[in-house]
């Protein structure tokens, strides 16, 4: 809103405030100050019906933004839907529409839930399935290797800790090597753990044994060169 040309039109002082913000009001004092003393032009008399049109009029040329055009669209949408050569055929169609749903088109919705599930399924199902072949084969390293502690997860989240075999104390030392060696084969590792000896696996929810045994190929190489170097 334009202050300053809406004081201007209607020839007494106009403050925005905001209460809750507690903003203007020290402005709204002052301006009610000044009023009072007589330091501010007063208004000229109207009547009722002419201070209504003043208002509108002034408003239309004062007050901007979005909120106008918004309740300028209101007012279409509100023509289009209670006009009568429009809003009839509209209820018409909303009301057929309706119909179509109660009879036929709720069978749409409920196969894509069907689609929607079924492979839901079918993706948790491989969750499982994969989920024991990553195990299986962490285990299989655990059994090669004295330097991997535990083998642990759920699903397809895995995880493989690295140890000292002496004491079982924490390597995160050779946790980074086998990391920089697997790099090296173009498989990305990552790390987890306070200690940083944790190898975490979480492979796509789609994959596949083909790829797992690529994947696992590469690990066995890494801890080999990484215990060699």
């Amino acid at each position: 809103m334009d202050l300053p040309a809406l004081s201007q039109r209607l020839g007494v002082p106009v403050v925005g405030t905001a209460a809750g913000r507690q903003e203007g009001l020290d402005e709204l004092k002052g301006a009610i100050a000044r009023l009072v003393e007589g330091d501010a032009p007063a208004a000229a008399r109207r009547e009722p019906r002419e201070r209504v049109t003043l208002a509108e009029r002034y408003a239309a040329q004062v007050v901007r933004g979005e909120r106008a055009d918004r309740l300028r669209r209101q007012r279409r949408l509100d023509r289009l839907l209670t006009s009568k050569s429009t809003g009839i055929p509209l209820m018409l169609l909303l009301f057929g529409l309706v119909v179509w749903l109660t009879v036929a088109g709720a069978n749409i919705p409920s196969a894509l839930l069907t689609q929607l599930f079924a492979r839901l399924g079918g993706v948790l199902e491989n969750c499982r399935k994969m989920g024991e072949v990553v195990r299986a084969k962490l285990n299989a390293l655990k059994d090669k290797y004295s330097v991997i502690g535990d083998v642990r997860g759920v699903g397809l989240m895995n995880a493989m800790e690295f140890v000292k075999p002496e004491d079982n104390a924490p390597d995160g030392a050779l946790c980074a090597a086998v990391q920089a060696e697997a790099l090296k084969r173009n498989l990305l590792l990552l790390n987890c753990g306070a200690d940083h000896n944790n190898v975490r696996l979480i492979p796509p929810l789609n994959v596949d044994e083909a790829t797992l045994d690529i994947a696992f190929q590469i690990i066995d190489e890494s801890i080999a060169a990484a215990l060699k170097a």
